[in-house]
C-alpha cells in the first residue's frame, strides 16, 4: 500500500507532467472515467498557473495579446512545472524563458518587460528598514567623508535597459498605445524601490549615478566609489554632483544608514 506522501508525489507528477500511474488508483464515475477525472484537476493546475502568469506579468500580456500570452503560458508552465509551495516564486524563471525560447526570444524586448515587472514586486515585498535622514548625511565630518559606506534599503533594485521597456510598460499601464520597441544606442538605468509612501516608485538616473549607486551598494567607500566616477565626468564635477545624490536618495527613502565605518 502507498503512503501518503507517495499517493501525494504520484498525483504532484500527474498535474505537472499529465503522466503518473496515479490514474491505476482511481475509479472510474458514472459520468467520467479516471482519465477525465482526473483531467479535471490537472486543468484546474493549470488554470491556476496561468492566472499567475497574467497576475505576475499584467502589463507583459496586454503587450502580447491574447493568442500570444496563451503560447507563452503553455510553454512556460511546461518547461518550469511549480517547485515552490508558494505560487510567489513560480514567475522568476520567466525573463530567462523569453530571452532564450522562440518565438519570444526574437523580441527582446519582453525579457526586459518581464525583468523590470518581477523588480516592482521585489521591491514591493521586501523587508522593512530604518530610513536615513538628511541629518544624517550634514552631520558628518568633512573628514570623515572618504570613509562613508551606505546601506540602501531592502526594497532597492536597478534595472539596465537596453531597450524601451519601462517607457513600453508606462503606456500601457496608463492604457496608452505603446511605441514601437527600439533599442537603446546607450543604455538606460532604472532604480526601483518601496518608497516612504510604501508605494512601489521607479526613476531613471543618469550613467554616474547608476556608477555611484552600484559602487556604493557592492560596500564600496565613498572615496573608492568617486574614483570610479573619474571615468564619467571631470574630477572638479565629482563632490557636487555625489552630494546631491545622495541628499536626493535620503530625501526619496532609498537609504537606510549612512555614515564612515
Amino acid at each position: 500500500m502507498l503512503t501518503l506522501r507517495e499517493l501525494q508525489n504520484q498525483f504532484g507528477r500527474y498535474l505537472t507532467t499529465g503522466t503518473s500511474t496515479i490514474t491505476e488508483l482511481v475509479d472510474d464515475a458514472d459520468i467520467l472515467d479516471r482519465e477525465n477525472r482526473l483531467q479535471v484537476y490537472r486543468h484546474a493546475y493549470i488554470l491556476r498557473l496561468k492566472e499567475c502568469i497574467d497576475k505576475d506579468h499584467d502589463i507583459l500580456g496586454r503587450y502580447l495579446g491574447d493568442d500570444l500570452f496563451d503560447r507563452l503560458c503553455e510553454q512556460y508552465i511546461a518547461k518550469h512545472p511549480s517547485e515552490y509551495t508558494s505560487l510567489r516564486y513560480f514567475c522568476d524563471r520567466l525573463p530567462s524563458f523569453l530571452e532564450t525560447q522562440p518565438p519570444f526570444k526574437e523580441i527582446p524586448v519582453l525579457a526586459e518587460i518581464a525583468s523590470f515587472e518581477r523588480l516592482l514586486m521585489f521591491a514591493f515585498d521586501a523587508a522593512d528598514s530604518a530610513q536615513s535622514q538628511i541629518e544624517d548625511l550634514h552631520n558628518i565630518g568633512v573628514s570623515e567623508w572618504p570613509q562613508i559606506r551606505v546601506n540602501f534599503h531592502p526594497s532597492i533594485r536597478h534595472l539596465v535597459a537596453h531597450w524601451n521597456s519601462v517607457e513600453i510598460w508606462q503606456a500601457l499601464k496608463q492604457k496608452k498605445s505603446p511605441p514601437t520597441a527600439i533599442r537603446h544606442e546607450q543604455p538606460t538605468y532604472w532604480l526601483i524601490w518601496r518608497g516612504t509612501d510604501r508605494l512601489t516608485q521607479f526613476r531613471s538616473i543618469t550613467h554616474d549615478a547608476f556608477e555611484l549607486y552600484f559602487s556604493l551598494q557592492n560596500r564600496a567607500t565613498l572615496a573608492k566609489s568617486c574614483e570610479k566616477l573619474l571615468t564619467v565626468m571631470p574630477e572638479s564635477n565629482i563632490g557636487p554632483c555625489v552630494a546631491t545624490h545622495l541628499e536626493n536618495w535620503i530625501t526619496a527613502g532609498l537609504i537606510s544608514a549612512i555614515g564612515p565605518r
